[in-house]
């Protein structure tokens, strides 16, 4: 008799542990998945604004003609020149140390 009641109250006391245990992984997933909430609203936040910011960029570039972009994306005309310059020079200077 004394047997029976000493298992019954250690499955009792077994179940309450895995309770316990249970409602410890429950809060750590709940505190997992708040930050991931958090993360996820703030990226979309930013992700958004990013996109109407890039949409304001994209109306002023199609406003520009294709002269101005390309004199704000290509070298100017003395880099050109200077590389040309240094290219010859390379070129002249291999010429002659191949021949010596």
């Amino acid at each position: 008799s004394f047997g029976k009641v000493s298992q019954m109250s250690d499955v009792g006391y077994n179940e309450q542990l895995s309770i316990e245990d249970l409602q410890e992984q429950l809060k750590s997933y709940c505190k997992v998945a708040r930050k991931r909430i958090v993360d996820v609203v703030l990226m979309q936040t930013i992700e958004r604004y990013m996109i109407t910011q890039i949409d304001l960029y994209f109306d002023m570039l199609i406003a520009v003609d294709d002269n101005t972009i390309s004199s704000h994306l290509l070298e100017s005309s003395m880099k050109l020149a200077r590389r040309q310059e240094l290219q010859d020079k390379v070129h002249v200077l291999r010429k002659s140390l191949l021949e010596l």
